[in-house]
């Protein structure tokens, strides 16, 4: 059995994965809110102490669902170890800092634009050539 993290579009599931690959269960998540973060832990019962809002840090919040042991309702006694990196949703490995949505610094030590944003601008100005902003 392995437990580890996968970065979703707005935070961080807890995922339990039988060796074998055959069963896939969400144990727990973390999502970001424009307060902070979320964090919920699962249960087979009704138990609202297992779920906490507006942590600081997507850390915090993971340390949180990680300490009642979520995976332990799926029928084991196992001694498992979250992965310390979380995966991506296609499996391959990313940093927890860039999976909670945060910016990475780039070579020149700046915050990195998004793709998508880049793209948007440069569509702005070459499809029309006039700029809403500047005036003439």
């Amino acid at each position: 059995m392995k437990v580890y993290w996968q970065a979703r579009r707005r935070g961080q599931r807890l995922m339990l994965d039988a060796d074998d690959g055959s069963e896939v269960v969400e144990v727990g998540a973390v999502r970001e809110t424009p307060r902070g973060f979320d964090a919920l832990a699962k249960t087979n019962t009704y138990d609202p102490g297992r779920a906490q809002r507006d942590f600081s840090t997507v850390e915090e919040a993971k340390d949180f669902v990680e300490s009642f042991h979520p995976w332990d309702i799926f029928g084991g006694d196992w001694d498992l170890e979250v992965e310390p990196v979380a995966r991506t949703a296609e499996g391959s490995e990313t940093s927890s800092e860039d999976s909670a949505g945060t910016e990475t610094p780039s070579d020149s030590g700046g915050p990195v634009e998004p793709a998508a944003q880049v793209q948007m601008e440069d569509e702005k100005t070459t499809k029309s050539g006039w700029q809403f902003w500047k005036k003439g």
